[in-house]
């Protein structure tokens, strides 16, 4: 009888068959694998890279300033600061005091002064976001590729509401007129509509994005606010750029991937855009309310969260709980609180005093902001 020799050996051909269509299976998900981790590790080194170069060139540039100022000043998150071709004029907008600043090496008198300033309130009120970026000292000295990636043209003005200034305007605007052995300086008061103009030249963006992700229009301008003053060319040494404070190398990795299907590099340029800028914090602060602390029940608790979190970051909020950086624990811990006690909880043991002072900011602003479109 032929019939179970013949069985056994068709089982062992099948198994045989089977067992190598494993094998090559494994090997095709071991080698997917090994491209993904690798393509990962790349682009953790680009992230790395993008920020040691920013931070080499803002130190070239502090250091070639360093030959004309003791100390010098580079833009920051509300503060804008120019010099002249040959570093002799100093320039800052202080876009939270609402205030321009002109500071001069050497003596120069008063009429010379108010020359100086006029002339540069001139040009800044013709000066746009795009025309900045492409002069900007930092951007320059990155490589071309990051420098250039702005997305659109840029037309926003880097001040709004200020014409010429007579004489006696600037007498009644004075905030400082200071000379010291090395340095002029004066400082003057914006007219109010120029606040007033910034904050409704971002409001149809933002009621776009805020509407698009979920926000309230208060909060996000609360938001803007708090970050920036609504400082279009808004940085800091983390670094993060624009009115929303977008850091490249965490946030703007999870609202690439939200937005175009993969992690990508947000250049500076890209984020001093407006737009871009307002859409990637909408994004950021819906996946913060929707993906990390979908777990909480309550609308107004999970805002807080995320409103901390902008901030800190979300496995911080979740180490106030005492349960590490785990988001259901926390989640289901603030589950048990009413609104009052969780901002308490997070007042009373977030780290840090300036997430505290964020989340209080933030808060009190976006009321402000809420009466202030009830009544429009």
């Amino acid at each position: 009888m032929l019939i179970k020799p013949l069985i056994s050996a068709t089982i062992l051909a099948v198994s045989s068959v089977g067992s190598a269509q494993q094998t090559e299976f494994e090997q095709f998900t071991a080698k997917q694998q090994a491209e993904f981790e690798n393509f990962e590790a790349q682009r953790q080194t680009e992230f790395e890279e993008f920020v040691k170069q920013w931070r080499a060139a803002e130190q070239a540039y502090a250091k070639q300033l360093s030959k004309t100022w003791e100390q010098p000043e580079l833009a920051s998150k509300k503060r804008w600061v120019s010099y002249s071709d040959d570093a002799h004029q100093k320039t800052v907008i202080d876009y939270q005091d609402n205030t321009v600043t002109v500071e001069v090496q050497g003596q120069v008198n008063q009429q010379q002064l108010l020359q100086r300033l006029n002339r540069r309130i001139d040009q800044l009120r013709n000066t746009t976001v795009g025309q900045a970026i492409a002069n900007d000292p930092v951007v320059k000295r990155l490589p071309k590729p990051i420098a250039i990636n702005v997305g659109r043209d840029n037309n926003t003005r880097l001040i709004d509401g200020v014409g010429q200034l007579t004489k006696k305007e600037i007498v009644e605007h004075l905030v400082t007129e200071k000379n010291t052995k090395r340095t002029t300086k004066i400082t003057v008061k914006l007219p109010d509509s120029s606040y007033q103009e910034r904050v409704q030249r971002v409001l149809p963006s933002a009621q776009t994005y805020a509407q698009k992700h979920g926000l309230s229009v208060p909060l996000m301008l609360a938001i803007i606010h708090t970050e920036s003053s609504f400082n279009p060319l808004a940085r800091s040494h983390i670094p993060a750029f624009g009115l929303m404070q977008i850091v490249p190398t965490s946030a703007g990795k999870d609202v690439s991937q939200f937005l175009y299907g993969e992690q990508r590099l947000f250049a500076p340029a890209y984020l001093f855009d407006q737009d871009n800028n307002l859409e990637a914090g909408s994004v950021y602060f819906y996946l913060l309310t929707r993906r990390y602390f979908k777990n909480i029940s309550d609308d107004t608790k999970r805002e807080l969260m995320a409103i901390a979190a902008y901030n800190t970051g979300p496995g911080n909020v979740a180490n106030t709980f005492g349960v590490g950086t785990s988001l259901t624990e926390a989640s289901l811990q603030a589950n048990q609180m009413t609104s009052d006690q969780l901002k308490q909880h997070l007042m009373t043991y977030l780290p840090a005093q300036e997430t505290k002072n964020y989340l209080t900011k933030v808060l009190k602003r976006k009321k402000y902001y809420q009466q202030l479109l009830d009544a429009s």
